[in-house]
Order: structure tokens, then C-alpha cells, then sequence
């Protein structure tokens, strides 16, 4: 008996233990639903879930504040700022794994998706696949705590940037560090554009030449976002390339 015990403590100890980040603001509802699934798509792994509201979001506040699985971080009540980098950063700091992982509060992941990151060889850096930017941008990701303090400098969040900017910045530093990897398996989609394609199927089975549109409108979008890579990364590479090539002390 003691040594089935004993293995099972083992095993607990080795598991790797993954934060999950989310930052929102005023949006519960998509705040909710995303909790849900990551609750559904991660289960078997040691996670913890950590959402950083504002201080006046008193209603997404009340929301979570009974959940025991949810550790929640108040941003300070001087904070303005509605990107999510400085979130993320604040949830970073007041995290436990091994791991952390960037989720917004407006995307669903698939399922598998966690397990299928950790087992996918890496150097630290996993990306998740956004089906308009995989295997050329990093959009949201996770990564263990020392690629942070090393690749990253400290910083989990970027705030000095725009999104679009700290997407490119992570990008070019996994790039510059050989750790650029996408996990075909941990693709996200937007609540908004679930819902959207959820209304196109009911739409196809009574106007099916109306709902093809759709489709190719929105194949037509995703062409677009591609075509603007190229120039997107060769402004961060340039960006970036003289502290790259510093070495970091730390």
C-alpha cells in the first residue's frame, strides 16, 4: 500500500504545472465561457487559472471571486491602460508553474490542446496556432518561466508596444533564440468568429449561395493578414537585431 502511495507522489511531483493567464476587462460573459473551456481542455494536467481584472470591473470581480480553481489579480486602481501585455505581465508575477501560457478572454481552445504543447519537442516556447498566422507569427503562446527570465529579458507582457507589436517582438526573439514551435494541435478560435460560423451553418441549410459568399470573403481576409507578414516581421527583426546580438546578463 505505501508504495502505491509513494508512486503517486511521485508522479504528482513530476507532472509539469501550467499557468493559465487571462486577462479581461469589462467582458464576463467571454470571460466565463473561456474559463469553461480551459477547464474542459485541460484536464488530467496540474494548471492553475489566473484571470487580472481592473479594479472597477466589480462585476467580473463578484463573478469569479467564489471559484476555487481561479486565483484572481487586481491590477492597480491607477492602471488605464486596455491592452492585456501589463496584464499579463501582473499574472506572471503572481504565478506558480513551471509553465505560463498568454490566453485572452475571447477565444476557445481545442481539446488535447495542452497535453499536445507539452509533448510537442520545444526549447521552452510553444506557440498556439491561429489558423491566419500559423507558422509564421506568434499571437499568443506559453513558455517555462526561464525562457522568460533569459529570451525574454524578465518580461512576460510587453507594455511599451501594441498588441500587434509584442506579437512581432515574441516572434523575433524565439526566432533569434532557435525556439520558434507551433503546435499544429493547439489551434484557438475567436468567440466572435465561432459564433459567426455557428450562424453560417444554420444560414447554408436555407441559403446556401449566401453562405458560400461568406466563405470566400473570409479566405479572402486570411490572404490579406498573410500578405502583410512578410513587412510585419522584417520591421521587428530590424527592431530588435542590436539587442539581439548583446549578450544578456542576468
Amino acid at each position: 500500500c505505501w508504495q502505491v502511495v509513494y508512486l503517486c507522489q511521485h508522479v504528482e511531483k513530476q507532472m509539469t504545472k501550467v499557468s493559465l493567464i487571462i486577462p479581461s476587462r469589462n467582458r464576463i460573459d467571454g470571460l466565463l465561457r473561456s474559463l469553461d473551456n480551459m477547464r474542459a481542455t485541460t484536464q488530467g494536467i496540474p494548471t492553475e487559472l489566473i484571470v487580472v481584472l481592473d479594479q472597477p470591473d466589480q462585476e467580473s470581480q463578484a463573478a469569479v471571486k467564489d471559484m476555487p480553481d481561479v486565483k484572481v489579480v487586481l491590477m492597480p486602481e491607477t492602471y488605464r491602460n486596455g491592452h492585456p501585455q501589463e496584464k499579463w505581465q501582473a499574472g506572471y508575477d503572481s504565478s506558480e508553474g513551471e509553465w505560463v501560457a498568454q490566453i485572452t478572454d475571447d477565444i476557445e481552445m481545442a481539446g488535447g490542446w495542452l497535453a499536445a504543447c507539452l509533448a510537442t519537442p520545444n526549447k521552452g516556447f510553444v506557440s498556439f496556432c491561429d489558423p491566419n498566422w500559423c507558422g509564421v507569427l506568434s499571437t499568443i503562446h506559453m513558455c517555462t518561466k526561464e525562457y522568460v527570465n533569459t529570451v525574454m529579458r524578465g518580461r512576460f507582457g510587453l507594455p511599451w508596444y501594441y498588441v500587434e507589436w509584442a506579437d512581432n517582438e515574441w516572434t523575433a526573439r524565439a526566432r533569434a533564440a532557435d525556439a520558434l514551435v507551433f503546435c499544429k494541435e493547439a489551434t484557438f478560435i475567436h468567440h466572435r468568429h465561432h459564433d459567426a460560423q455557428a450562424e453560417q451553418h444554420q444560414q447554408a441549410e436555407h441559403e446556401p449561395a449566401l453562405a458560400e459568399e461568406h466563405v470566400v470573403e473570409a479566405g479572402r481576409k486570411a490572404a490579406d493578414h498573410r500578405g502583410e507578414d512578410d513587412h510585419a516581421h522584417a520591421v521587428a527583426d530590424a527592431a530588435l537585431a542590436d539587442e539581439l546580438a548583446e549578450p544578456h546578463q542576468h
